[in-house]
């Protein structure tokens, strides 16, 4: 579970964590499976294609690291997690 202060550090930036997922979501539509390399690598396309401050580098990252753990335990799990920022 993540501290106040992490999802904080999340809804500083939405915008930006906004139009990852867009994109990441797009990027996965378009492939026939899931795996956990394949969103590794979806996380890797958005990090590449987005013009990105230093600091929104790692901040996707983190983002992605617990929006798709989250994802293995179900996608409302995922989508509940990235409401949440969207709401603060």
């Amino acid at each position: 579970m993540l501290m106040k202060w992490e999802f904080e550090r999340f809804a500083s930036d939405k915008q930006c964590i906004e139009r990852a997922l867009v994109m990441w979501k797009e990027w996965m539509s378009k492939k026939k499976t899931y795996t956990d390399d394949l969103a590794a690598e979806g996380t890797m396309y958005v990090v590449n294609h987005m013009k990105l401050r230093d600091h929104q580098v790692s901040l996707i990252f983190d983002f992605f690291d617990e929006y798709l753990t989250l994802l293995d335990y179900g996608e409302e799990q995922a989508e509940a997690f990235y409401k949440t920022i969207m709401r603060m």
